[in-house]
């Protein structure tokens, strides 16, 4: 794609190609981080939820799930299905919105049981 705009160093008006590579190489670091986080939760995660993972994988949220290939990226870090979820960027509110209507119910959810 091509892009245009002003040069922000030189201040001249310039055309650049933007690539899907490009876009890839810059932000490798920040989904490199991702990856680590992903396997040290795992790593982390308790035998029972390890085992629903396993069974049923993972499913992506937020906006950061609609980056292209993250899922395919992620599966093959991990050797694990990995899924965006429908309405990846409202899915989060829409849960959140649930627990709110039915606070009782997900109370034990969301705080450490005694």
């Amino acid at each position: 794609m091509a892009i245009k705009g002003r040069d922000a160093a030189t201040g001249i008006p310039r055309e650049i190609v933007l690539t899907e590579a490009t876009i890839a190489d810059s932000i490798s670091d920040p989904i490199a981080q991702i990856i680590d986080s992903v396997k040290f939760v795992l790593e982390q995660a308790p035998p029972e939820l390890s085992s629903d993972i396993a069974d049923n994988g993972i499913v992506l949220t937020g906006g950061g799930a609609l980056l292209k290939h993250l899922d395919t990226v992620i599966n093959e870090a991990t050797g694990l299905r990995v899924q965006v979820a429908d309405e990846a960027l409202n899915c989060v509110v829409l849960g959140t919105g649930k627990v709110l209507e039915d606070f009782s119910h997900f109370r034990h959810v969301l705080f450490q049981q005694e």
